[in-house]
């Protein structure tokens, strides 16, 4: 459910492109491509699951 919420973010909040049927957003700081596939809550998150900041994998930025 997390990269759900997450690409919405990006989308809403940052106008960045999201693949819904490739399950895929783009970085908004590095452009690089996030799929759903790989994907792992406690790998994108710092701090509490539900309460914690969201920062990208590849450049490691805080995405707000």
């Amino acid at each position: 459910m997390a990269w759900e919420k997450m690409a919405h973010l990006i989308e809403v909040n940052y106008g960045g492109h999201v693949d819904w049927d490739e399950e895929f957003f783009e970085c908004p700081e590095c452009g690089e491509p996030i799929y759903k596939c790989d994907w792992q809550e406690e790998d994108y998150f710092m701090g509490h699951p539900y309460y914690g900041t969201f920062y990208c994998p590849v450049c490691e930025s805080v995405i707000d």
